[in-house]
């Protein structure tokens, strides 16, 4: 899922590249009409939540960039069976060390996630990630030199890669 105020189109460098292997579903989410600071969450994930009930998948990998990982973060937390994996790229909802719920949460549901940060990040500095993966057992964290706040859109060959490579060794450790 993208991020705040985006659209599903910062994808378009991803999606033909993660179909070959997986389907495929990017939102796009509404405008958040107001300031950063007064986001409801969980506004977005009823929208999400309700998508995946229509679409009735039996598991899933879900993963978004800044407000998208946040979102992600909550649906893993409302069904922990139904997410196999996670792709948190450049996360909002983990850089306050006192606010450590959506830690605590992840970390209690022992899905693989997939931490990708821009080392270069000006919005959620890549301090938050490594905090994150110190925090959640069942992370790998991949930092990409010379990318920003949206690494799949800065790096897409890259983000493609690792993305790929995490969902493959997922599946492979699931057949053993």
């Amino acid at each position: 899922m993208h991020g705040f105020n985006a659209h599903s189109g910062t994808w378009r460098k991803n999606i033909p590249v993660l179909s070959k292997e997986r389907r495929v579903i990017a939102p796009s989410l509404p405008p958040w009409n107001g300031p950063p600071q007064s986001l409801e969450i969980s506004h977005y994930v009823e929208i999400v939540d309700e998508l995946l009930s229509r679409l009735n998948f039996s598991e899933l990998a879900i993963g978004g960039n800044s407000m998208g990982g946040w979102i992600a973060m909550r649906i893993a937390k409302i069904h922990p069976r139904l997410v196999e994996s996670l792709v948190l790229e450049d996360s909002a909802g983990v850089s306050n060390p006192s606010d450590n719920q959506p830690i605590l949460d992840l970390n209690s549901s022992c899905i693989p996630t997939l931490i990708v940060w821009g080392k270069n990040d000006r919005i959620i500095p890549v301090d938050a990630a490594r905090y994150l993966h110190s925090k959640v057992r069942s992370s790998t964290l991949a930092i990409l030199e010379g990318t920003g706040h949206v690494p799949h859109w800065e790096n897409p060959n890259e983000f493609n890669r690792l993305v790929l490579n995490f969902l493959r060794q997922k599946k492979e450790n699931q057949r053993k």
